[in-house]
């Protein structure tokens, strides 16, 4: 069924452009009525917006109502496109509806069935195909088996499990006659043949799920539940989605027939993946010798049987099969029958030996980059791999990674380890923040095109041999990524047949170490660049370390001014990497950034220096905002459109649980895990009818003081919502309370669900106590992070002062002759710092230490204070005052600590007795430094480190030691710390 027209509604409110804003209460009948009919919205070209008031000067309106609507067996039979035409002689644009059948389907390739290898016969069948022998060498060997297992497994398939979906029938309709049968004779042999008849429909169910997940790569759906028809639909959409109706090509012009979009495929990938001639520079004289022979014995090594092994079994079982139709779950199955042909062809490339071609025959997919692609530029392609070459280059990649730290500068964090994505995005915020106008700061963003497709393998292997690396290891990379040999998919049919001569394959577990390997030319010239003086530098604080740009992968960003030739430096470095790498900026999808007050002329200038163009802060960098100034919600608003939309979801029963998914016809045994007993999985059971819910909210709402009868989901809310506290501390608890436990509740329902998590209502009351306590200290940091104990939390909220008062803040040294300890903890990990200093503020010593996960939080900072008052003994200092703004740190000088403290707190007392220690509380504003210091302990890799030398510490706490001496005020107020 299909229907096409003027709805005069939107789906979304993203499909109108001006006029007020689209209230939910208007779309939602009709995206319910969607929902609920099982259809789905048509792809289409042209303009986004079907309909325009016609008006000028900042009322027009343009909207989306037009629109064509199909259900799932409209798109078994067709494929439709919609033409948004021009609009001539009305308000609407008119929509042309081009439909095509999907035609005979193309023959389908051999893929390895998961569920064969729980089938009693599949190790037999196996066994008796690879035991005769084939002669030659092992690469021929092994690819010679795998294609003759390929058509036993065939013909094996047929024999035992026959067609599914028509056994499957033929199966229902046998149970439905037993059935029949059982009403009239009650005898045992009916009833014994009525069960066999039925476990075999069961296990004929599990075969289908089996097939439809595999094809789906849907993991997380629980083993036992009867999902095919879900499973079917995911597959159909996907390929709705990646049908490709046209394309343009090379002159602009719409292809549409299906042999001429394939040839425009073939011709456009095979230049992509062909080299341009090669260019020597003397930009590689930087990179120096850094691989030592020792590394290069061990990269070279011949590979043992347990090596091969954990590389087969650390890999995903259920990845995507290259064109040879082998899984992972195949390896790890028939691991013990083909592990002595595996080690000998892994044996036999390490030993000189060159790939075959049907090992490396690798298939290129494409994934659509935007919503409607125009060309094939607009596609991502990703190389499927067969899985025996992805063992050889998986053991090289696990031998490179443990050399690669010691290659790479550190402004590179991505696939290195001990280098986090966070890394970076919070380096790019300092910087950002930062900017300067006066000094001409210029941020600029990089778009590299098709980065790992474009990799000249003639400079990767010049990059490898200057970094040190053995000509048989370089031997052993080329032999990896040569030899490619790709057909394209389109549509499902694979066209074309070519060899590529340059490109990294996106899918190769070895790509990503290469290509981070090729791109450390452009992060030393850089370093090079700047190593001169007169290169201006963008703005950082004094002796910090110079950071110039920050890379992840191919996701580059640039920091530097537009003072003096700087720009053109600049550009020249990377046309001389463009030159030599086969790299390519795309001008037109990078940007540069300047302070928003840089004045015109300077502005222009850097716009013609850099060829891109001007952008405005703030600019997205590894999915965060990057932004100047004080944050604006506008920033974060594609996160809270998020948790809008599923705020909704949750209101209005759009949640994917078995009561919605029956609805559309997918028939799931319902039962809700996170509850005892278990009740009828609905939307209004998880969150509030069910058991565990209504405990959770029992508990808050009392604890809180509520009152109020509430019979719904959307009652109890309003009356969390509706309350007026004069407390702004309590009115922000209110109003943000509710959706954290919606959260809490969501999250443990499925740990209970698809994880193997068991019902714990203490948990939920904890994660929800931590998140509150982190919300109130992100608000209210002077009151310190608080325990994540609801008591405690309502206490401190409820005795929150309305007084105002004004309280000075410094840090205060201690009398003449007595050592001071400030004791901090970071907000977001256990991580504590101390930090020692004398009566004149001068640094004597300093302890930063991360607590094991396993180990209560409190001993991190029991640990840290034993040592430094242990220290300060050692150094004759009898005096302590012990200072800081976590009150919970006082309970280790007065009895009562908790039992798993004990031992802890003996030693405490002990040292005690032998110096006069003192606790004192400090706003935590009298405290920065030590924070800080717990802060750099979170980032830092290091577990415990001591300092003795102020220069030694971070650049961030030894520029606030000075600022310890200047005096601040905080006002008390209403909901404040009291």
């Amino acid at each position: 069924m299909g229907v096409v027209g003027d709805f005069n509604c939107l789906l979304d409110p993203s499909e109108k452009k001006g006029g007020r804003p689209y209230a939910r209460v208007k779309y939602r009948p009709f995206v319910e009525c969607v929902e609920d009919c099982g259809l789905v919205d048509s792809p289409f070209i042209g303009e986004d917006y079907t309909w325009f008031n016609n008006r000028v000067g900042g009322v027009e309106i343009r909207s989306r109502i037009d629109r064509l609507l199909f259900n799932q067996p409209w798109t078994d039979m067709f494929s439709c496109l919609v033409h948004h035409l021009d609009r001539v002689g009305s308000d609407h644009a008119p929509l042309l509806v081009e439909c095509k059948s999907h035609g005979r389907p193309p023959a389908r390739p051999f893929t390895f069935l998961n569920v064969w290898t729980e089938h009693e016969d599949f190790q037999k069948v196996v066994a008796d195909s690879w035991r005769e022998d084939i002669t030659g060498n092992p690469m021929f060997v092994f690819g010679a088996k795998l294609k003759r297992l390929a058509h036993r497994l065939k013909r094996w398939n047929r024999d035992t499990f026959g067609h599914i979906f028509d056994r499957l029938k033929v199966l229902e309709q046998d149970v439905r006659d037993i059935e029949l049968q059982l009403q009239t004779d009650s005898s045992d042999e009916t009833y014994i043949e009525f069960k066999r008849r039925s476990a075999l429909l069961k296990r004929q169910y599990r075969i289908e799920d089996e097939f439809w997940r595999q094809k789906a790569h849907a993991k997380w759906v629980t083993d036992g539940e009867r999902n095919s028809g879900y499973f079917h639909s995911v597959v159909k959409n996907r390929r709705r989605k990646l049908y490709i109706h046209r394309i343009q090509n090379d002159r602009g012009q719409w292809v549409t027939e299906r042999a001429a979009i394939a040839m425009q495929a073939i011709t456009f990938f095979q230049a992509m993946f062909t080299a341009d001639p090669s260019v020597t520079s003397s930009a590689l004289d930087m990179i120096p010798r850094l691989v030592t022979d020792e590394d290069n014995d061990r990269l070279c090594a011949v590979p043992e049987m347990e090596e091969v092994k954990t590389a087969v079994f650390a890999m995903d079982s259920k990845s995507a099969a290259g064109p040879d139709g082998y899984i992972g779950a195949f390896y790890k199955a028939a691991w013990t029958i083909i592990c002595t042909d595996l080690l000998a062809m892994v044996h036999a490339f390490f030993l000189g030996h060159d790939l075959t071609r049907p090992l490396t025959h690798t298939s290129i997919v494409l994934l659509p980059k935007k919503s409607n692609p125009v060309t094939f530029a607009d596609f991502r392609p990703i190389s499927l791999c067969n899985y025996c070459k992805k063992i050889i280059t998986k053991i090289m990649v696990v031998r490179l990674a443990s050399v690669l730290p010691r290659l790479l500068s550190p402004h590179q964090s991505g696939f290195v380890a001990g280098h986090s994505i966070t890394d970076n995005i919070l380096l790019a915020q300092e910087m950002c923040h930062g900017m300067r106008v006066d000094n001409e700061d210029v941020i600029l963003k990089l778009d590299m095109m098709k980065a790992y497709d474009r990799v000249s393998w003639y400079f990767l292997m010049s990059v490898l041999r200057r970094f040190g690396f053995s000509e048989t290891w370089i031997d052993l990379v080329y032999r990896a990524i040569s030899n490619i040999w790709y057909p394209v998919i389109i549509n499902g049919i694979r066209e074309g047949f070519f060899q590529s001569t340059r490109g990294l394959q996106q899918g190769d577990p070895l790509s990503p170490s290469l290509f981070i390997l090729s791109t450390e030319v452009l992060s030393r010239s850089l370093a090079r660049l700047y190593a001169d003086p007169i290169v201006a530098r963008f703005t950082q604080p004094r002796d910090a370390p110079h950071i110039h740009h920050l890379a992840y992968a191919d996701d580059i960003v640039i920091f530097t001014s537009a003072r003096g030739d700087t720009l053109e430096r600049v550009r020249a470095v990377l046309r001389s990497y463009e030159q030599i790498s086969g790299q390519a900026v795309s001008l037109p999808k990078s940007a540069f950034f300047m302070h928003p007050k840089a004045l015109a002329p300077v502005l222009e200038r850097v716009r013609d220096t850099l060829e891109c163009s001007l952008d405005v802060l703030p600019f997205t960098y590894l999915g965060c905002p990057i932004y100047h100034g004080r944050k604006r919600i506008h920033y974060f608003e594609p996160v809270l459109k998020k948790m809008r939309n599923k705020s909704w979801r949750v209101l209005e029963r759009r949640l994917p649980t078995d009561d919605v998914l029956a609805r559309f016809g997918f028939a799931l045994p319902s039962r809700c895990l996170c509850c005892s007993p278990p009740g009828r999985e609905t939307i209004t059971h998880i969150f509030y009818h069910g058991s565990m819910a209504r405990r959770v909210w029992t508990y808050f709402t009392e604890s809180a003081r509520i009152r109020g009868t509430h019979h719904s989901l959307r009652s109890v809310l309003s009356i969390w919502w509706a309350q007026r506290p004069r407390s702004r501390m309590l009115s922000f608890l209110f109003h943000r309370l509710p959706m954290i436990i919606l959260w809490e509740i969501w999250t443990h329902y499925a740990a209970c669900k698809y994880g193997d998590a068991r019902p714990n209502f203490a948990r939920i009351i904890f994660r929800v106590a931590t998140a509150v306590s982190e919300c109130i200290y992100r608000r209210w940091p002077s009151g310190g992070l608080l325990p994540s104990r609801w008591s405690v939390i309502m206490e401190h909220v409820q005795r929150g002062s309305r007084r105002r008062r004004v309280v000075p803040i410094r840090w205060v040294p201690p009398p003449g002759g007595t050592i001071k300890v400030n004791v901090a903890r970071a907000p977001v990990r256990g991580a504590f710092a101390a930090i020692v200093r004398d009566s004149t503020g001068k640094f004597l010593y300093a302890l930063s230490s991360i607590a094991f996960r396993w180990e209560p939080v409190e001993r991190g900072g029991m640990d840290v204070l034993l040592r430094c008052i242990q220290w300060c003994i050692s150094q004759s200092f009898l005096r302590i005052h012990v200072e800081s703004h976590h009150s919970a740190l006082a309970c280790f000088f007065r009895e009562g600590t908790p039992w798993y403290l004990h031992d802890v707190y003996v030693r405490l007392r002990f040292l005690c007795s032998i110096a006069t220690v003192q606790w004192f509380h400090c706003d935590v504003r009298a405290n920065a430094p030590t924070t800080e210091l717990a802060l750099w302990a979170v980032d830092s890799t290091e577990g415990t480190r001591e300092f003795t030398n102020l220069q030694d510490l971070d650049i961030r706490v030894r520029s606030l030691l000075p600022m310890d001496d200047l005096l601040f005020f905080r006002i008390d107020e209403d909901g404040g710390n009291p």
